[in-house]
């Protein structure tokens, strides 16, 4: 359970699987989501865009947020972060999750957005983002897709990944990918093999 103090004496408490924006009854805050009504925060990304958005959905969704909104970060002071390592459409798709707890079709980005998800603690997103990935392993993906779980610490994904290689070892072990991964996750999925 995470405690996160939201004035000076108060907290608030909640599960981080649980994390979803709530609010006043009768708000609905799906309906602040890329709107300037009350915004507080802007997101710049890459191409120039900027999403409006609200602190207290950014810090009650994401950890990272709420700590970077807390401290002395100039992010904080400025009320504004620059998002330059994801493309627009993905920083918005993640901006949508943090407001509504869904995503819209994020089949063509969903590697990307894990990677984002990762980054800003978004544990939900994440977690739909390997359900999605999983639904791609195939025999010419499994090992590229194996090493990305391992980055970026995807556990279904790396679960499901070792799976489908332990099934399909014999055509698995023929390909490029197989022969060129690295020792250590060579010796991973020894250690899953020998049980």
């Amino acid at each position: 359970m995470l405690r996160r103090k939201i004035s000076t004496t108060r907290y608030i408490n909640f599960d981080d699987e649980d994390v979803k924006p709530s609010a006043p009854s009768g708000l609905d805050v799906a309906s602040l989501l890329n709107n300037e009504f009350l915004s507080d925060f802007k997101i710049k990304c890459a191409n120039g865009n900027a999403i409006p958005a609200h602190k207290v959905v950014l810090a009650l969704s994401s950890p990272v947020f709420n700590r970077m909104l807390q401290a002395n970060f100039k992010e904080s002071a400025e009320c504004e972060i620059v998002i330059t390592d994801f493309a627009y459409e993905v920083v918005m798709e993640m901006v949508r999750f943090m407001y509504t707890g869904k995503t819209a079709e994020i089949n063509g980005m969903a590697m990307d957005l894990l990677k984002m998800a990762e980054k800003y603690e978004l544990t939900r997103l994440k977690s739909r983002c390997e359900e999605i990935i999983i639904r791609t392993l195939s025999v010419t993906t499994v090992i590229d897709l194996f090493t990305f779980a391992d980055t970026y610490n995807a556990v279904q994904l790396e679960a499901a990944a070792i799976q489908f290689i332990m099934s399909y070892f014999v055509t698995v072990r023929n390909t490029s990918g197989y022969k060129s991964l690295p020792q250590r996750l060579l010796f991973k999925l020894c250690d899953v093999a020998m049980g």
